[in-house]
């Protein structure tokens, strides 16, 4: 896996994890790129960090923006398929 990728990915995650102790608990939406260029299809998955048997979030990428309903407040751990 070419090492930019860990690098867009870090950001991405770091930007979620901003941004989701600013919201009201029920929601977070963003945008998602690779290379400067919208990911068109794909799902991003929020896992609470501090329980891995907690709820779990998953909302579809389309055109680049995702919007994820149902979160709690906390850390989650972030990944894109």
């Amino acid at each position: 896996m070419p090492r930019c990728w860990f690098r867009h990915a870090f950001i991405i995650v770091a930007v979620v994890l901003l941004v989701l102790p600013g919201c009201s608990g029920s929601s977070a939406e963003g945008t998602v790129s690779l290379d400067g260029q919208p990911v068109d299809g794909g799902v991003i998955l929020f896992a609470p960090s501090s329980d891995p048997q907690g709820k779990r979030v998953s909302a579809d990428i389309v055109g680049g923006k995702y919007t994820a309903r149902g979160l709690a407040p906390g850390s989650y751990r972030v990944e894109i398929t």
